[in-house]
């Protein structure tokens, strides 16, 4: 018999596909997304506001915001046919060509017009050792992760075809984190180049249409929608929930040794260990929960390890609204970090954890539309310019599976470090082929290479735990590891 708080497949399923990005249509005629009047400037999205200001306080070579996405196309790919169709996508998609101004005090999105081609790179390395043409491409991306976006001049989009050999090659591409999101890279990019590509070598037109509404019309409206009552209704449930802001504190350094830079960071990726990188997935489906659960109730149990405190808040990106059929095709950046709060109060047993995560997670997922930053300028207790910094500082995602596949055209999120990141702890997990495996993000303000590599152990040490014996009290598992280390 399954416990109270388990789901049901179909329930369980829904939550996955809501978690990937894949949402079902929800929303009435008065919140559709329409067409925004064209005699005002358009606005940002409230998303795309945290990261311009964000951008203003960066110094140096720090580029958090900088993305870079690799495609392995399962063909040999022509040039002139990849580049025009790089150029319809971006020719259907407004933010791929939008660039950043500012109006008064308030920055605005400028489209500019469609060019006639697309400035694709070529690079060729089949000159190099057939061993260091991967390290070659690995150079290519950590080169280009750090070259800076110009976002009042643009392009804020860069692609490089690389040749590896005469069956391989791979697309590189460098965009600004304030056009694109984890849908956009791995389910519709994709799909519209692979199936463009395809079309033009075939000597065939686009088999797509014009889009009925661009991100600016996304973005006008979300600054309309948070005015509305039924963001008056999500914004009830989020100052019930965390009233009073609880920031993860007791990290394992306090102190912050190193010189302090804003938004400095590290990225390494990791591999789980085997008894955990192809059974959490199977675990998650026996006990009723999904997978994301399990990875927030472990991350959570870690963190209550470390602070004592007797609720613990993650954040998650989600894109919410994507859940309205009007911009799911749409690219762009619809990202809104949520709140996680998980309760650890009287001594729970880890499957109450994972029952408790598993709520926490369903809750959210039903009011995320409301910017994370509008909640902390709602909350008078609430102060500083980085609202999200008022609730966390710890991240964790499951991303998408690439929709790409199913075209032969295999995405991945190449581990290339951009100087910076927007989270003091960030980890992002990815369902690969091999299993799964992850990286984390990190301030080196914060934390060295000694505390991560403490931190995904005893992560990893948790997940197991939980696997072994879910009535085991986690608060006496802590313990155990704690008697453990002094031995």
């Amino acid at each position: 018999m399954k416990h109270s708080g388990s789901l049901s497949s179909a329930k369980r399923s829904l939550l996955e596909t809501y978690l990937r990005g894949r949402r079902p249509p929800v929303g009435s005629e008065a919140t559709r997304i329409t067409r925004r009047p064209t005699r005002e400037p358009a606005p940002l999205s409230p998303a795309q506001e945290q990261i311009w200001r964000r951008e203003q306080t960066l110094r140096g070579e720090i580029r958090p915001h900088n993305e870079c996405i690799t495609i392995r196309p399962s063909e040999y790919l022509d040039a002139a046919p990849l580049e025009h169709a790089f150029a319809e996508v971006v020719r259907r998609h407004e933010i791929w060509r939008t660039t950043y101004d500012t109006v008064g005090s308030q920055a605005v999105q400028v489209a500019q017009e469609p060019a006639d081609g697309f400035p694709l790179q070529i690079v060729d390395l089949r000159a190099a050792r057939s061993g260091a043409r991967e390290a070659r491409l690995q150079e290519l991306c950590a080169l280009g992760v750090l070259r800076p976006f110009d976002l009042r001049s643009g392009p804020l989009l860069r692609v490089t075809l690389a040749t590896l050999s005469n069956t391989e090659q791979c697309i590189i591409i460098f965009a600004h984190l304030s056009i694109v999101d984890g849908v956009s890279v791995y389910q519709i990019l994709p799909f519209e180049l692979a199936s463009l590509y395809n079309s033009f070598a075939a000597g065939k037109t686009s088999p797509f249409g014009d889009l009925p509404i661009q991100y600016a019309d996304y973005a006008y409206w979300h600054q309309q929608f948070v005015k509305s009552q039924e963001a008056h209704d999500q914004l009830n449930y989020w100052r019930q929930e965390l009233s009073g802001g609880v920031r993860n504190s007791g990290w394992l350094h306090q102190d912050m040794r190193r010189a302090f830079e804003p938004y400095r960071g590290t990225i390494r990726p990791f591999t789980l260990r085997d008894s955990l990188r192809s059974n959490l997935a199977k675990f998650s489906q026996s006990v009723g929960a999904t997978l994301f659960a399990t990875l927030a109730a472990s991350l959570g149990a870690l963190i209550y390890g470390y602070t004592g405190q007797p609720a613990v808040v993650l954040l998650t990106p989600t894109s919410g609204v994507r859940k309205r059929p009007e911009v799911q095709g749409l690219l762009g950046h619809f990202l809104n970090p949520v709140a996680l709060r998980i309760d650890f109060s009287g001594d729970p047993s880890f499957r109450e954890i994972l029952r408790r995560t598993q709520a926490a997670v369903g809750a959210a997922m039903a009011h995320d539309e409301v910017p994370l930053q509008m909640l902390g300028q709602a909350l008078p207790e609430i102060t500083g310019s980085d609202q999200e910094e008022a609730f966390s500082s710890v991240g964790i995602s499951l991303q998408p599976k690439s929709a790409g596949s199913a075209e032969g055209w295999r995405v991945t999120s190449m581990d290339a470090d951009n100087g910076g990141t927007i989270w003091d702890l960030y980890l992002a997990f990815i369902e690969s082929q091999e299993g799964l495996v992850g990286r984390v993000q990190y301030s080196s303000n914060r934390f060295d290479e000694t505390d991560i590599s403490r931190i995904l152990s005893d992560l990893q040490e948790i997940m197991e735990a939980m696997m072994s014996d879910l009535e085991s009290s986690v608060t006496n598992w802590l313990l155990c590891l704690q008697r453990n280390r002094r031995v």
